[in-house]
């Protein structure tokens, strides 16, 4: 499963380490070390984009997600966190 979110911190490293400390609060220790965290638009290194993040989730459950999002979007670093919308065949 994947997340998207948006971090309040400009330094990628500073963005990583929260939004990781935050997803290691939710999930268990086996799940939360399986997580990948990237950048978006890896090439931009300034501006809003370069803000935007992709979190892959290992195999976890729908409740699980929900409280990875809803605990991401409480914290102070993370301006906003939502699932993708599924891509719909045209």
């Amino acid at each position: 499963m994947q997340i998207i979110c948006k971090s309040t911190h400009n330094r990628f490293d500073e963005a990583e380490k929260e939004i990781s400390e935050t997803v290691s609060k939710v999930l268990p220790a086996a799940a939360a070390r399986k997580v990948t965290i990237k950048r978006v638009f890896p090439e931009v290194t300034s501006g809003q984009r370069a803000r935007l993040f992709t979190i892959d989730l290992p195999n976890v459950s729908e409740s699980q997600v929900k409280a990875v999002v809803d605990t991401l979007q409480s914290g102070e670093g993370i301006e906003y966190a939502q699932i993708p919308a599924s891509k719909q065949p045209l």
